[in-house]
């Protein structure tokens, strides 16, 4: 069985549309994300190896062929959760992209551009574990344990790259968690 993604106007004035059009054999998985200006809606599929998710996007009324956005993922790699930007002109995600199971936080325009490493290189077994985009929608903010293995911290980030990410907190004790 294989999994599509449709879309229909809310008021029912046209018959629903499949979006994922340039690869019809892959599955879609059932959390795609509309843009917060309703105009495109970003999601996973496995278009070239079963449970291979990468990162697409399209708009909602199916007016363009879908744009792969996570780029090449290593071998072994996919994408695991991501969002649109405040504004929509950006896709976040969290992907092993670069590393077979090293979950990173990336960047890339929602229609063009290359995608932006965010996070910072994590310790060994260190990994991205959730992410929000600000209200404005020029930085984001995420939760990792990338300076030690099992300590989860947060971070805040520029969406466009450049900057290394900066520690939201003081250093924590034993015992003591975040959570995002």
């Amino acid at each position: 069985e294989v999994l599509d993604l449709h879309g229909v106007p809310i008021d029912g004035s046209a018959p629903a549309v499949r979006l994922n059009t340039s690869r019809p054999l892959a599955d879609v998985q059932a959390d795609y994300r509309i843009s917060p200006d309703s105009v495109g809606v970003a999601y996973r599929a496995d278009p070239d190896a079963d449970e291979v998710h990468e990162l697409f996007v399209t708009r909602v009324d199916g007016g363009m062929s879908p744009l792969e956005r996570s780029g090449a993922l290593v071998a072994g790699g996919d994408v695991s959760s991501f969002d649109f930007s405040a504004d929509s002109g950006r896709l976040l995600y969290i992907a092993d992209q670069g590393a077979d199971e090293v979950f990173e936080l990336y960047s890339v325009g929602s229609l063009g551009g290359s995608a932006v490493r965010l996070s910072g290189s994590p310790v060994s077994g260190g990994d991205v574990v959730s992410f929000r985009t600000s209200a404005g929608g020029a930085s984001a903010v995420y939760l990792a344990d990338q300076d030690t293995n099992g300590v989860p911290e947060l971070f805040a980030v520029l969406l466009a790259g450049g900057a290394a990410p900066a520690k939201l907190h003081a250093p924590l004790g034993a015992g003591q968690s975040v959570e995002l």
